[in-house]
C-alpha cells in the first residue's frame, strides 16, 4: 500500500506498508520518519504493525547526535506466551482498560479521526477515481 499527500501541518508525507517473510535482509518491515530534527527507523520481522512484531526495534538519530536505540521490551504475564498472535492487541486492550491505563487505547474520539482519514484516502485512491 502506498499513501502519498500533504499533511494538515504542510508536511509531505509518503507512506509504504508492505509486510515480506523474504525480504533480503530479514526484515519484513522498516518504517523511516524523516524529520527537520532527525529520522526514526522502526524494524522488525515479518508480520502486522497492529500485532506486534518479532524483534521490533526503535532507532532514533538527531542531526549531531549518535544513533539510539529505544527499547520497546514490555513486562507482561505469563498468559501472554499462550496467546495467539491476533489475540495479543485485543487481551492487552482488556487489560489496559482493567488497570485504568487510558492512554494505552484510543478514544471513541480518536478512532473517529482516524476512520475520516482513512475515508478521505480511500475516496482520493487511484482506483477510486
Amino acid at each position: 500500500m502506498l499513501i502519498q499527500g500533504i499533511v494538515e501541518g504542510g508536511a509531505a508525507a509518503s507512506v509504504q506498508l508492505r509486510s515480506s517473510t523474504c525480504s533480503v535482509d530479514g526484515l519484513g518491515h522498516r518504517w523511516i520518519i524523516s524529520g527537520t530534527k532527525g529520522e526514526i527507523v522502526f524494524t522488525g520481522g515479518p508480520g502486522f504493525l497492529n500485532f506486534g512484531l518479532p524483534d521490533l526495534k526503535i532507532i532514533v538519530k538527531k542531526f549531531r547526535e549518535e544513533a539510539e536505540e529505544i527499547s520497546f521490551a514490555r513486562e507482561e504475564g505469563r498468559y501472554y506466551e499462550k496467546a495467539g498472535l491476533v489475540s495479543i492487541n485485543t487481551l492487552r486492550l482488556y487489560e489496559a482498560i482493567a488497570k485504568g491505563e487510558t492512554n494505552a487505547y484510543a478514544t471513541i474520539e480518536q478512532s473517529l479521526q482516524t476512520q475520516k482519514l482513512i475515508e478521505r484516502i480511500k475516496s482520493s485512491a487511484v482506483w477510486a477515481l
